[in-house]
Formats: structure tokens, sequence, C-alpha cells
């Protein structure tokens, strides 16, 4: 997770209005890209931890696209903890609107569905 934080703290460092302290796009765009990256890379655990940081400043103004990656990935390949997959498609549809949502959501919906069937099924 530390990967994660580090990558985070770069890219806002250098993208939020008021650090202004570069004016370098391609440090910019670079330091976007190894978040991606990090994003991309992590251990579902990694980003489980780091999706909790998700709602805190600073890291609630990291761009929503790479909030819905990591909410996306913790509910495609994340436990099957209702809980959790509760809090991943939350996640996405905080960032997403209605047909985003469908897309992004889809892998999360399924996995619930299927927990659900699962329980109807020990229950009888």
């Amino acid at each position: 997770m530390l990967r994660l934080r580090e990558q985070a703290d770069e890219f806002l460092q250098l993208s939020l209005p008021e650090a202004q302290r570069s004016n370098d796009p391609a440090r910019a765009l670079a330091s976007y890209d190894n978040l991606l990256w990090a994003i991309q890379t992590a251990s579902v655990e990694a980003l489980m931890d780091f999706s909790r940081q998700l709602w805190d400043r600073p890291y609630i103004w990291l761009p929503a696209p790479l909030l819905v990656a990591v909410f996306r990935l913790i509910g495609a390949e994340g436990p099957d903890d209702p809980a959790v997959l509760v809090m991943a498609k939350g996640g996405i549809a905080a960032y997403s609107g209605p047909d985003e949502l469908a897309n992004a959501g889809r892998k999360v919906n399924e996995r619930l569905e299927s927990l659900e069937q699962q329980k109807k099924q020990e229950s009888n």
C-alpha cells in the first residue's frame, strides 16, 4: 500500500491547483501514469487498505477514473464478502452516472447476485 500512497501523494502534489509547484505537464502526466500503474498492479489487500482513505482529504481529490479503477478492481477481485462488494459498488456509483455504473459495476453486481443465490440455496 505504501507505493499507492506515495504515487498518490506525488500526483496530488503536482496536480492540485494550490500546489502549482511545477508547471511541467510531462512530469504531471508521468505521475498520473505511475499512479494508475500502481493501482493496476497492487494486491487486492493493498487496494482495500488504500480505498479506506479515498473518502478523506487529500485523496478524495484524485481524478474519478483512478478512484473508480480502485473500486472496480476490488469489486472484481476482492473477497466474497457482501460488505466489501457493497463498498466497491458504492465507490463506483459515487463517481459514475447510471450508464457508467451499469458497465463499471457489472462484475460487482454479478458477484453480489451470486452470493445472494448461494445464501438462498444454503438456507433451503
